[in-house]
């Protein structure tokens, strides 16, 4: 692109009135958007606040494999965008906390058999295992009705209902000083971080009452 082509390109110019009503309008669209974002900041410092106050509170912090039923490793299968098989759950669809079928999710051509082995439920929490350093431990509860599995890079996490709610240690694990604490226990390499599911298991969480829990929920 060159300066010439900038300037011969033709653009719409309606009356300065209506330029004026259009900037008038697109500027109190910016404004609402600037307040929403800094109501969703501040919602969100909300609850960072009152999952610190469960850290710093003196009840009792566990190992996460101590409250899980099982902590397992995806399934490593080559995936396709011809909807063949089953869809299948990475990093890019855990979105704040949460796991999204965003529309345009792969798939993995497996037998029902091997589904059968990786098949999500919810309340299974998956944490993403190996990435760069500031995705590394990302993590995010399933919800969603449907068939789903998940790829070998991230750690499906059972939690055991009788002495944790999923949605509770899914905000645990999305906690600022959770995440710090693993991404330091995280092995490096040039552009590319890896917890292994021993660290991640092995990591102390704070474990209230499950009344305390679902009051925070």
């Amino acid at each position: 692109m060159n300066t010439e082509r900038v300037r011969s390109t033709k653009i719409p110019l309606p009356p300065l009135k209506v330029q004026q009503q259009i900037v008038s309008e697109c500027e109190a669209i910016d404004h609402a958007v600037i307040k929403a974002k800094e109501a969703i900041q501040q919602a969100r410092n909300e609850i960072e606040e009152k999952i610190n106050q469960i850290y710093i509170s003196k009840y009792d912090f566990c190992e996460i494999k101590k409250i899980s039923l099982d902590v397992q490793y995806g399934i490593s299968e080559k995936m396709n965008t011809e909807n063949k098989g089953y869809k299948i759950f990475r990093m890019d669809e855990i979105i704040l906390g949460k796991m999204f079928d965003n529309g345009s999710m792969e798939y993995v051509d497996i037998s029902q058999d091997e589904f059968l082995k990786y098949k999500l439920h919810k309340g299974d929490i998956l944490f993403s295992r190996t990435n760069s350093i500031e995705y590394v431990g990302k993590t995010g509860l399933f919800s969603l009705d449907g068939d789903y599995c998940f790829a070998s890079y991230l750690i499906r996490v059972i939690v055991n209902s009788e002495l944790a709610i999923p949605y509770f240690v899914n905000l645990i694990m999305n906690f600022s000083l959770f995440q710090e604490e693993a991404k330091s226990k995280a092995s490096k390499t040039i552009n590319q971080a890896n917890i292994n599911a021993t660290i991640m298991k092995n990591i102390k969480i704070p474990v209230p009452p499950l009344p305390v829990q679902e009051k925070l929920v």
